[in-house]
């Protein structure tokens, strides 16, 4: 048997189920954790593949997240730059929230 990633949701560890052991023909894989799965494959290769190729799906997606986010960073000390606003003095690690509320706040100063 073929090695299964950890959920993609949660982190916890998957199994392999026989969702009908008398036909032996309907495999799927869940979590353990939060109950997560695959949908039922007629074959144990099938559906170890699938759970495993949505594990490295979600990691790709999360990659393109964080580049969107290091751009939305970017952006806001661009325009804080260009601006002269003086933006906190480390930049968020959580979340850009504490950037753009100060950039919110300095820009309604301007406002007629």
């Amino acid at each position: 048997m073929s090695v299964l990633l950890p959920c993609p949701f949660c982190g916890g560890e998957a199994y392999l189920t026989n969702e009908r052991p008398k036909s032996r023909k309907i495999w799927a894989v869940y979590c353990g954790k939060c109950e997560s799965g695959t949908d039922n494959l007629l074959r144990e290769d099938d559906a170890i593949c699938m759970w495993n190729k949505r594990q490295l799906a979600i990691n790709a997606e999360s990659e393109q997240l964080m580049e969107k986010f290091d751009d939305c960073r970017a952006c806001l000390a661009r325009l804080a730059d260009k601006l002269k606003i003086e933006l906190p003095n480390e930049a968020p690690d959580e979340g850009v929230s504490e950037w753009h509320d100060h950039l919110i706040y300095e820009l309604d100063k301007w406002k007629p």
